[in-house]
C-alpha cells in the first residue's frame, strides 16, 4: 500500500462520528488547540459579561463601585488604632520568624 494512502486512512474519522465532531477536528487542526482554547475562553467570558450587563436591573450606586465601610465611628467612637494599645509592651526578641503551614489545597 502506498504511504500517502496509509496516512490518509489513519487521518480519516471513524464512521460513527457526527459531522459536527469531524468539523471540530478540522477546526482544531487548522487553528491549533491552544489558540482554540484561548478563543473559547475569551468568547465565553464575553458572553457571560454581556448577559450580566443585559439583565442588570439598575445601575450601580456610584460609578466607582461600592464604597468601603468606615473604619471609625462617625460619632467619635474608639479609633482603629486602639487595637495596638496592649497591656504588655511587645518584646522584639520573642519572635525568631514566622512559619506558614499550607496544605496545598484551596
Amino acid at each position: 500500500m502506498d504511504a500517502s494512502r496509509r496516512i490518509a486512512r489513519v487521518n480519516q474519522a471513524p464512521a460513527g462520528r457526527s459531522a459536527a465532531s469531524r468539523s471540530l477536528d478540522r477546526l482544531v487542526q487548522r487553528m491549533g488547540r491552544t489558540r482554540l482554547v484561548w478563543l473559547s475562553l475569551f468568547g465565553s467570558l464575553t458572553l457571560v459579561a454581556a448577559t450580566l450587563w443585559l439583565v442588570e436591573s439598575q445601575p450601580a450606586s456610584t460609578p466607582a463601585g461600592f464604597p468601603l465601610a468606615a473604619t471609625v465611628d462617625a460619632a467619635g467612637g474608639p479609633n482603629i488604632e486602639a487595637i495596638f494599645n496592649t497591656r504588655v509592651p511587645i518584646d522584639p526578641n520573642q519572635w525568631q520568624g514566622v512559619v506558614i503551614h499550607h496544605s496545598g489545597e484551596l
